[in-house]
Protein backbone atom coordinates (compact mmCIF):
# COMPACT_ATOMS: atom_id res chain seq x y z
CA UNK A 1 0.00 0.00 0.00
CA UNK A 2 1.21 3.42 -0.64
CA UNK A 3 1.42 5.78 1.86
CA UNK A 4 0.63 9.45 2.20
CA UNK A 5 4.08 10.39 2.52
CA UNK A 6 4.98 8.40 -0.75
CA UNK A 7 2.15 10.34 -2.89
CA UNK A 8 4.37 13.63 -2.11
CA UNK A 9 7.35 11.27 -3.14
CA UNK A 10 5.83 10.38 -6.10
CA UNK A 11 5.04 13.93 -6.75
CA UNK A 12 8.52 15.08 -6.81
CA UNK A 13 9.81 12.19 -8.98
CA UNK A 14 7.12 13.13 -11.83
CA UNK A 15 8.55 17.13 -11.52
CA UNK A 16 12.24 16.16 -11.83
CA UNK A 17 11.76 13.11 -14.27
CA UNK A 18 9.84 15.96 -16.64
CA UNK A 19 12.49 18.32 -15.78
CA UNK A 20 15.44 15.85 -16.57
CA UNK A 21 13.33 15.80 -20.38
CA UNK A 22 13.33 19.42 -20.53
CA UNK A 23 10.93 21.98 -22.71
CA UNK A 24 8.35 24.00 -21.66
CA UNK A 25 5.40 21.52 -22.51
CA UNK A 26 7.32 19.06 -20.04
CA UNK A 27 7.52 21.02 -17.72
CA UNK A 28 3.34 21.54 -17.35
CA UNK A 29 3.10 17.61 -17.66
CA UNK A 30 5.32 17.66 -15.01
CA UNK A 31 2.97 20.52 -13.36
CA UNK A 32 0.07 18.87 -13.77
CA UNK A 33 0.95 14.99 -13.27
CA UNK A 34 1.86 16.16 -9.78
CA UNK A 35 -1.26 18.06 -8.86
CA UNK A 36 -2.89 14.41 -10.23
CA UNK A 37 -0.89 12.46 -7.90
CA UNK A 38 -0.68 15.31 -4.67
CA UNK A 39 -3.80 16.87 -5.31
CA UNK A 40 -6.42 14.04 -4.34
CA UNK A 41 -8.88 14.25 -1.54
CA UNK A 42 -6.84 15.23 1.73
CA UNK A 43 -8.22 13.53 4.89
CA UNK A 44 -9.10 10.20 2.74
CA UNK A 45 -7.15 6.68 4.07
CA UNK A 46 -4.66 5.82 1.92
CA UNK A 47 -6.52 2.66 0.12
CA UNK A 48 -9.20 4.63 -0.94
CA UNK A 49 -6.41 7.28 -1.76
CA UNK A 50 -4.74 4.67 -3.82
CA UNK A 51 -7.83 3.74 -5.45
CA UNK A 52 -9.12 7.18 -6.41
CA UNK A 53 -4.92 7.85 -8.09
CA UNK A 54 -5.51 4.37 -9.99
CA UNK A 55 -9.02 5.12 -10.90
CA UNK A 56 -7.90 8.66 -12.53
CA UNK A 57 -5.30 6.46 -14.50
CA UNK A 58 -7.84 4.88 -15.45
CA UNK A 59 -10.11 7.19 -16.66
CA UNK A 60 -7.26 9.60 -18.48
CA UNK A 61 -6.50 6.26 -20.57
CA UNK A 62 -9.91 4.76 -21.41
CA UNK A 63 -10.34 8.96 -22.40
CA UNK A 64 -6.78 8.79 -24.93
CA UNK A 65 -8.33 5.11 -25.84
CA UNK A 66 -11.09 7.03 -27.36
CA UNK A 67 -10.37 10.58 -28.52
CA UNK A 68 -6.79 9.58 -29.69
CA UNK A 69 -4.82 6.96 -32.02
CA UNK A 70 -3.73 5.52 -28.45
CA UNK A 71 -3.57 1.37 -28.97
CA UNK A 72 -5.98 -0.22 -26.21
CA UNK A 73 -2.65 -2.32 -24.85
CA UNK A 74 -0.20 0.56 -24.43
CA UNK A 75 0.08 1.72 -21.00
CA UNK A 76 0.61 5.37 -19.32
CA UNK A 77 3.73 4.31 -18.10
CA UNK A 78 5.25 2.49 -20.97
CA UNK A 79 4.38 6.14 -22.55
CA UNK A 80 5.94 7.84 -19.60
CA UNK A 81 9.55 5.46 -19.49
CA UNK A 82 9.86 6.16 -23.17
CA UNK A 83 9.04 10.23 -22.96
CA UNK A 84 12.69 9.79 -20.53
CA UNK A 85 14.08 7.62 -22.75
CA UNK A 86 13.85 9.22 -25.59
CA UNK A 87 16.57 11.65 -27.24
CA UNK A 88 13.76 14.64 -28.64
CA UNK A 89 11.18 16.36 -27.04
CA UNK A 90 8.27 17.73 -27.67
CA UNK A 91 9.21 21.19 -29.07
CA UNK A 92 10.79 19.01 -31.72
CA UNK A 93 7.66 18.14 -33.25
CA UNK A 94 5.01 20.01 -34.45
CA UNK A 95 2.41 18.70 -32.25
CA UNK A 96 1.88 16.63 -29.20
CA UNK A 97 0.41 14.40 -31.28
CA UNK A 98 3.38 13.76 -33.46
CA UNK A 99 5.56 13.64 -30.47
CA UNK A 100 4.02 10.99 -28.60
CA UNK A 101 3.04 9.26 -32.52
CA UNK A 102 7.35 9.14 -32.29
CA UNK A 103 7.66 7.76 -28.64
CA UNK A 104 4.94 5.21 -29.98
CA UNK A 105 6.99 3.98 -32.66
CA UNK A 106 10.23 4.50 -32.43
CA UNK A 107 11.27 4.35 -28.79
CA UNK A 108 11.62 0.69 -27.56
CA UNK A 109 10.78 -0.50 -24.04
CA UNK A 110 12.82 -3.38 -22.42
CA UNK A 111 9.12 -5.60 -21.29
CA UNK A 112 10.96 -6.76 -18.43
CA UNK A 113 11.73 -3.03 -17.13
CA UNK A 114 8.09 -2.41 -17.54
CA UNK A 115 7.28 -5.80 -15.35
CA UNK A 116 10.03 -5.21 -12.78
CA UNK A 117 8.95 -1.48 -11.61
CA UNK A 118 7.67 -0.82 -8.00
CA UNK A 119 4.75 0.54 -7.07
CA UNK A 120 6.09 4.30 -6.88
CA UNK A 121 7.88 3.59 -9.71
CA UNK A 122 5.42 3.14 -11.92
CA UNK A 123 2.89 5.26 -10.32
CA UNK A 124 5.42 8.26 -11.23
CA UNK A 125 5.96 6.90 -15.28
CA UNK A 126 2.21 6.62 -15.36
CA UNK A 127 1.45 10.34 -13.91
CA UNK A 128 4.00 11.52 -16.93
CA UNK A 129 2.14 9.08 -19.51
CA UNK A 130 -0.90 10.50 -18.47
CA UNK A 131 -0.24 13.68 -18.22
CA UNK A 132 0.74 13.26 -22.28
CA UNK A 133 -2.25 11.73 -22.85
CA UNK A 134 -4.06 14.94 -21.39
CA UNK A 135 -2.46 17.49 -23.07
CA UNK A 136 -3.02 15.73 -26.43
CA UNK A 137 -6.68 15.68 -25.74
CA UNK A 138 -6.49 19.15 -25.03
CA UNK A 139 -4.24 20.18 -27.76
CA UNK A 140 -7.29 18.22 -30.17
CA UNK A 141 -10.30 20.02 -29.02
CA UNK A 142 -9.43 22.91 -27.62
CA UNK A 143 -10.19 22.67 -24.21
CA UNK A 144 -8.44 22.90 -20.56
CA UNK A 145 -8.90 19.67 -18.46
CA UNK A 146 -7.03 20.52 -15.58
CA UNK A 147 -6.69 17.71 -12.55
CA UNK A 148 -9.84 18.63 -10.90
CA UNK A 149 -11.82 17.46 -13.60
CA UNK A 150 -10.01 13.65 -13.32
CA UNK A 151 -10.68 14.05 -9.59
CA UNK A 152 -13.76 14.61 -10.10
CA UNK A 153 -14.97 12.15 -12.77
CA UNK A 154 -12.59 9.62 -11.26
CA UNK A 155 -14.79 9.94 -7.65
CA UNK A 156 -18.23 9.46 -9.88
CA UNK A 157 -16.66 6.33 -11.11
CA UNK A 158 -16.10 5.08 -7.91
CA UNK A 159 -19.36 6.00 -6.92
CA UNK A 160 -20.82 4.15 -9.89
CA UNK A 161 -22.69 7.20 -10.90
CA UNK A 162 -20.71 7.52 -14.47
CA UNK A 163 -19.72 4.34 -16.94
CA UNK A 164 -15.78 4.27 -18.15
CA UNK A 165 -17.52 5.75 -21.67
CA UNK A 166 -19.06 8.96 -20.15
CA UNK A 167 -15.47 11.10 -19.36
CA UNK A 168 -14.87 11.33 -22.71
CA UNK A 169 -18.45 11.89 -24.24
CA UNK A 170 -18.64 14.74 -21.72
CA UNK A 171 -15.36 16.23 -22.75
CA UNK A 172 -16.93 15.73 -26.41
CA UNK A 173 -20.45 17.79 -25.29
CA UNK A 174 -18.36 20.47 -23.24
CA UNK A 175 -16.56 21.39 -26.36
CA UNK A 176 -19.87 21.16 -28.32
CA UNK A 177 -21.26 23.52 -25.96
CA UNK A 178 -18.82 25.87 -25.57
CA UNK A 179 -16.88 25.40 -22.38
CA UNK A 180 -13.67 25.67 -22.66
CA UNK A 181 -12.58 24.63 -19.15
CA UNK A 182 -12.99 21.08 -17.54
CA UNK A 183 -13.00 23.16 -13.93
CA UNK A 184 -16.36 24.19 -15.25
CA UNK A 185 -17.51 20.44 -14.38
CA UNK A 186 -16.00 20.38 -10.98
CA UNK A 187 -17.25 24.27 -10.41
CA UNK A 188 -21.00 22.63 -11.52
CA UNK A 189 -20.34 19.69 -9.35
CA UNK A 190 -19.65 21.71 -5.64
CA UNK A 191 -22.52 24.34 -6.56
CA UNK A 192 -19.62 26.99 -7.30
CA UNK A 193 -21.43 27.93 -10.01
CA UNK A 194 -24.23 30.83 -10.28
CA UNK A 195 -27.43 29.38 -10.10
CA UNK A 196 -29.45 30.19 -13.92
CA UNK A 197 -25.70 31.67 -14.92
CA UNK A 198 -24.43 30.27 -18.44
CA UNK A 199 -21.96 28.50 -17.56
CA UNK A 200 -23.90 26.66 -15.39
CA UNK A 201 -26.51 25.88 -18.10
CA UNK A 202 -24.26 25.02 -20.59
CA UNK A 203 -23.00 22.75 -18.61
CA UNK A 204 -26.26 21.32 -17.48
CA UNK A 205 -26.86 20.92 -20.98
CA UNK A 206 -23.51 18.75 -21.68
CA UNK A 207 -24.46 16.29 -19.02
CA UNK A 208 -27.74 15.65 -20.54
CA UNK A 209 -26.78 15.16 -23.97
CA UNK A 210 -23.61 12.68 -22.46
CA UNK A 211 -26.34 10.96 -20.31
CA UNK A 212 -28.71 10.95 -23.37
CA UNK A 213 -25.94 8.95 -25.27
CA UNK A 214 -25.79 6.59 -22.75
CA UNK A 215 -29.47 6.37 -21.79
CA UNK A 216 -30.87 6.72 -25.04
CA UNK A 217 -34.28 5.69 -24.15
CA UNK A 218 -34.44 7.82 -20.87
CA UNK A 219 -36.91 10.18 -20.98
CA UNK A 220 -35.96 13.55 -19.80
CA UNK A 221 -37.28 13.35 -16.18
CA UNK A 222 -35.06 10.40 -15.64
CA UNK A 223 -32.11 11.87 -17.42
CA UNK A 224 -32.62 15.17 -15.04
CA UNK A 225 -32.88 13.01 -11.92
CA UNK A 226 -29.11 11.31 -12.97
CA UNK A 227 -27.69 14.61 -13.49
CA UNK A 228 -29.33 15.68 -10.22
CA UNK A 229 -27.66 12.62 -8.05
CA UNK A 230 -24.02 13.89 -8.96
Amino acid sequence: MIGIDTFFSIGAAVVSTCAKIGGELMSAVGAFAKDLVTGSIPGITNIVLGKILTLVIDVISAVADALTEKPKEETPEEIGLKAEMADKKPEDFDSINDYIEYLRNDIKVDEERLKEMDEKERATYAAIGAGLYVKQVEEKYNVELPPEFWHSTADLRNEGKISEEMPSDLIEFMKEHGIESGATFSDYLSGKLGIGSEDQQKMYDALKDTYRKEYPDATDSELNSKINTL
